[in-house]
């Protein structure tokens, strides 16, 4: 098997310098913005104002120019974190607030086109390991309630345009999530058991914000 790969990759390699393709190797970070969508399965009289979530990424790339189809593929890993708040509201207007956190890793694999050789546009999927929940719960108000594993894998699409000069790049981009993926919080029952309380999804869509260096 490691055979195998190593051969794919030597044939990969060749292709590209037969194709006199130009690779880029660099860091980048950012600011992410998310959307977070509505909260669903709330007992009756029950409310959550979900805010908006906000973090960041940072990580490296690898950017593979060939100039003789004018395209360029891009590969990417990204560390991110997200944070958002949640105010939970019952039927007696008591209002107890969650904060909810999610941190992951990103791998974006996109394919694009560049303009005068300076702007660039470009799209593609992006696979995603959920490293943690943790979600800042007030045991005194809510001593049952606890966040329920994520699902270790998830799937987006990324669209996005950038700017490129001189080794500098500047990019917006917005990431969209495909199939579910949200926080599950549940309620531990004495037993031991536990019960669905409500899901707040952290995988809706987002506006990135990014720039970054190459220096290879």
């Amino acid at each position: 098997m490691k055979k195998s790969i190593l051969l794919l990759a030597v044939i990969c390699l060749s292709a590209v310098s037969n194709l006199n393709a130009q690779i880029d190797l660099g860091l980048r970070a950012g600011l992410n913005y998310d959307f977070t969508g509505d909260a669903t399965g709330l007992a009756t009289g029950v409310s959550a104002d979900t805010k908006t979530a906000s973090g960041y990424h940072f990580g490296g790339f690898m950017k593979v120019q060939i100039p003789v189809v004018g395209i360029f593929a891009q590969a990417e890993l990204l560390y991110t974190s997200m944070s958002g708040d949640i105010e939970l509201k019952n039927s007696r207007g008591t209002k107890v607030s969650l904060d909810n956190q999610v941190s992951r890793i990103d791998v974006p694999l996109l394919v694009g086109k560049e303009f005068l050789s300076l702007i660039k546009v470009y799209a593609g999927p992006v696979i995603s390991y959920n490293l943690n929940n943790d979600s800042s719960i007030p045991k005194k108000d809510l001593p049952n309630l606890a966040v329920k594993d994520l699902k270790n894998m998830a799937i987006a699409g990324m669209i996005g345009v950038g700017v490129d000069f001189m080794g500098v790049y500047a990019d917006l981009r917005y990431d969209f999530g495909l199939g579910d993926q949200a926080t599950e919080f549940v309620n531990k029952q004495i037993d031991g058991t536990v019960k669905p309380s409500f899901e707040i999804p952290n995988r809706t869509s987002q506006i990135i914000l990014s720039v970054g260096y190459a220096f290879l």
